[in-house]
């Protein structure tokens, strides 16, 4: 909530090396606080390559990685170039964007409260219904984003669509792996981290090549698709209950 409009404020002053040298410090003093605060956990059992080999074969898993590359890097093609959207696409003014990503922050609470909710009854629904989100807000901004109020209630509505993929996605890996949770805990964060990479270096590529909109289709593709595999898995899954 407070990290992306801070770092947006801190950077717009002072510039973008001050804004990474506070990101810095704090995480040092989080890095502290882990080891002195934090108890150590019991290990269930013991994690063997054959372990992860065999959760590399397990389908359902497979669908949430790729689940999670879609969504993360989609949103993070776009999301990396949100102020010159907001400042050259919808016409903010520069010192209302910190303002405008606290807004992105509080929905994104709201949604991930509200996924929370429903994530672990209806797991495939809960993604589904965030891949639409993520898939509506680049519609918001091509129709209805070439104005401060347009492009904030876009903006608002992809921080309530993203702020359900961390915890929609986590409870999909639970669910499919429920007897090798740290494993799938760990090819999620590895995925995760993956797509913003990569959802970043694609935004910036085709910013280069085709202009600052191109982000907003980039993400509306990827989220497409996200919805295309988890509706394929939603319907796997009630025809293999029927059978049974």
């Amino acid at each position: 909530v407070l990290g992306v409009p801070l770092g947006a404020l801190i950077g717009g002053m002072a510039g973008w090396r001050w804004a990474f040298g506070g990101m810095a410090i704090v995480s040092a003093l989080v890095l502290a606080l882990h080891m002195i605060v934090l108890p150590a956990l019991p290990v269930s059992h013991s994690t063997s390559p054959r372990h992860v080999a065999a959760q590399l074969r397990n389908r359902r898993l497979q669908i949430g990685l790729l689940l999670t590359l879609l969504l993360v890097g989609g949103h993070f093609a776009a999301f990396t170039f949100v102020r010159p959207l907001l400042v050259s696409g919808s016409g903010v003014a520069a010192e209302w964007v910190g303002a405008l990503l606290f807004g992105y922050g509080l929905a994104g609470i709201a949604g991930n409260f509200l996924a929370g909710t429903v994530a672990a009854r209806h797991t495939t629904r809960t993604i589904i219904a965030i891949a639409l989100g993520l898939l509506l807000t680049p519609v918001l901004f091509l129709t209805l984003g070439g104005t401060p109020a347009g492009g904030g209630a876009a903006l608002i509505v992809w921080g309530l669509a993203y702020g359900g993929v961390s915890v929609g996605l986590m409870t999909w890996m639970m669910r499919a792996a429920p007897h090798a949770m740290e494993i799938a805990a760990a090819f999620y964060v590895s995925v995760f981290n993956v797509g913003i990479a990569l959802g970043a270096w694609t935004g910036g590529q085709l910013v280069d090549r085709h202009g600052i909109t191109a982000v907003l289709w980039a993400v509306g593709t990827c989220a497409a698709l996200a919805v295309v595999v988890a509706l394929a898995c939603r319907l796997t899954e009630t025809r293999a209950r029927v059978v049974s």
